[in-house]
This record gives structure tokens, sequence and C-alpha cells, in this order.
């Protein structure tokens, strides 16, 4: 199977895509690859008819539920990394907000916090815990003090996308000059990518393929920043964000420890990333 995507811009520096992508049996899906930046993706075109709305319509999604680690994770992240870039009482947009986790620790430290999410269930779970989130379009949203903000954060959300680009842009137009973005998304490396290909099968448990369509290294997400506008990159170590899954059969187990070792070995983590809309 081939995919004509002549015409399409790459997802990350927006030149474009070979003509056609490398075929894979998994689900039916194809890879492309940028020969610009070295970005990787899977062409939406060949997911079929599911939809992200559809994906996410769940209250009982994984990516909804408690996850206790992540709670600490994110109270200690704002009070190193996000407190001394930005002050306490700051305009702050965190797109892909989920079940509010992020949310409900800004508003713990004094942060002026807004969720958007595509997802209706996630944001009624935001409103149950008193958080202020808005469900719908964001690149068609009429947000809220619109160009006015801060900080716009995206927790594992620009893997998701079909065009990141197009969602980095709308935050641009959203924060005030001199506000910052910050990103975070899996650093996917170019071992695990080729494995991926080559093996469909494990393909979801080592890539989380086709769930993420976009596969960010430091040097596709810069220039993705660049062509947006943003400049001062500010980019901070990998660290896990996420505790460990519960207690899973033997035969998950095998393979969770087969891909473990090949992330290892690629150098797979994750990618966190500051970067400022400049001040004029």
């Amino acid at each position: 199977m081939t995919v004509d995507v002549a015409t399409a811009p790459c997802p990350a520096c927006e030149e474009p895509l070979p003509t056609a992508s490398r075929p894979s049996s998994y689900r039916g899906h194809a890879w492309g690859q940028c020969s610009a930046c070295g970005h990787t993706l899977i062409w939406p075109d060949s997911l079929g008819e599911e939809s992200c709305d559809e994906t996410y319509s769940d209250a009982d999604y994984d990516g909804f539920k408690e996850d206790p680690f992540f709670q600490q994770f994110a109270n200690k992240f704002i009070a190193e990394q996000i407190s001394r870039r930005v002050p306490a009482g700051s305009r702050v947009l965190d797109v892909g907000c989920g079940n509010g986790a992020f949310l409900l620790a800004l508003a713990h430290a004094g942060f002026r916090g807004l969720g958007f999410d595509v997802s209706e269930p996630a944001v009624e779970l935001c409103h149950d815990q008193g958080l202020q989130a808005e469900s719908g379009d964001f690149l068609a949203a009429a947000i809220e003090a619109e160009g006015q903000y801060d900080l716009v954060t995206f927790w594992d959300v620009v893997e998701h996308l079909t065009q990141p680009s197009q969602f980095l842009e709308r935050a641009f137009e959203v924060l005030k000059p001199g506000g910052l973005v910050f990103v975070k998304t899996p650093n996917v490396g170019n071992l695990s990518l080729t494995v991926a290909k080559a093996v469909p099968r494990i393909a979801g448990a080592l890539v989380s393929a086709p769930h993420h369509l976009q596969f960010f290294q430091e040097r596709s997400m810069t220039r993705m920043l660049n062509a947006v506008g943003f400049e001062d990159h500010q980019w901070l170590d990998s660290q896990p964000t996420r505790g460990k899954p519960a207690r899973v059969s033997f035969g998950k187990q095998l393979k969770r420890g087969i891909t473990r070792r090949i992330r290892r070995i690629s150098g797979d983590g994750n990618l966190f990333v500051f970067s400022r809309r400049p001040y004029a």
C-alpha cells in the first residue's frame, strides 16, 4: 500500500512529504518520513473512520483516570519549572486538559487556569472538581482573554494530532507577547521506529501506534516550533510522568519487557520544552 502525500506538508517543518509512505500491515496504516527534518508520522488517511472525538468520548478512557504519580509530578513541576518562569496569578491555558489533574495542581499553586479539550466527558470531570474548562474545536474556538495568556501547555497532545503545527499556531495567537508555550511529548528514537515498522504486531506496545500519529525527536520539534514563530527554546531533561501500570498477564509482562529494552537502547524518553512568543 502507498499513500500519495506529494502535496501535503510535513506536520513538523511544513516541507513537502515524500511521494509515498512505507507500507504496514498493522491495522492498515501507512508510515511516512520527512526528508527535510526526519520527522516520522502515520499518515492519517490510512487509519479508517474512527475520529479523535470518538476516541476520547468515553469518560472511562484510560487517559482520564486518576494517576497519583502524575499528580505529585505536576505539583513538583509547577513549583520547580513553571513558577520560576511565570508568576503565580498568571493565566495558563491547558490544551488537552483530560481529567483536570494539571489544572488542579495549577489552582493549588495560585495560577488562573483554563482547560480545553475535544472531549466533553473530560471537561465534565474538570467541572466536577470546580475547575474551569471548555470543550470543542481548539482551532476555531473563541478563547476567553485571547492574546492574554502567559503560558499555554500541551501535555501528551501533539503526538495525537494530524496537524500539530496548527495547534501551536493557535497557541501563539492566544499568548501575550513574551508568553510561553510548553510541550511534553514522547521522544521516539530511530531504533524503536525501525522495529515498529518492521514488526507491526508490537508497534502498539512499542510506540503506541496508531494511537500516536506523530513521532517527535528534538530536531523535528525544534523545526516545528521555529516554523510557527517561537524562539528561545528551553529543553528539560527527560523524566517519567506516569505511574507504573497495574498487574497484567505474563504474556503482556514479557512484551513490555521486550519493548522496554528496545526503548532503552533506542534512547526513547520524553521531550519537555518551553518556547517563547517573541515580545515584538
